[in-house]
């Protein structure tokens, strides 16, 4: 009698492994195995607590950060512990407004940290500045101006 929870619960544990198969939203997008796991696709013991993606109605895995800051995974580096991320919308400096890591697992990485000052100008400047067009509209610009830190 003994014999059978023990088979059991091996039978579980494997059962349970296997649905953490690693998986993708698309043929293109990122292998998504752990620390990582994917919404509504695997169970939640397959994710570190906060490392959860999803999948966008077009297919592109997404990371959704507190304050409804929500990026593109382009790629992850699982032996450096990085991830390459885009704006879905194509204006990095909106999103940034709104961005805090302190409540997440995650930092940007050391490698190219830049100090950033925005400007909101009523009228076109010079190119000394680097212009936001998706800030920008016909009544004012909004220019960056950035040094690295070091």
């Amino acid at each position: 009698m003994p014999i059978f929870p023990i088979v059991f619960f091996f039978l579980q544990l494997s059962a349970a492994q296997n649905d953490c198969t690693p998986t993708r939203c698309s043929d293109q997008g990122p292998t998504i195995r752990y620390p990582f796991g994917l919404k509504d696709r695997q169970p939640p013991h397959c994710a570190y607590p906060g490392f959860d993606l999803s999948c966008s109605p077009t297919n592109t895995t997404i990371l959704d950060l507190p304050n409804s800051v929500k990026f593109q995974i382009k790629a992850i580096d699982y032996k450096s512990q990085s991830i390459h991320i885009k704006d879905p919308d194509n204006c990095f400096p909106k999103q940034l407004r709104d961005l805090n890591l302190s409540t997440t697992s995650f930092n940007f990485s050391d490698q190219f940290i830049y100090d950033f000052s925005l400007f909101n100008c009523p009228s076109k400047g010079r190119d000394s500045y680097y212009l936001i067009d998706c800030l920008s509209d016909g009544s004012s610009f909004v220019y960056a101006f950035y040094t690295l830190i070091t």
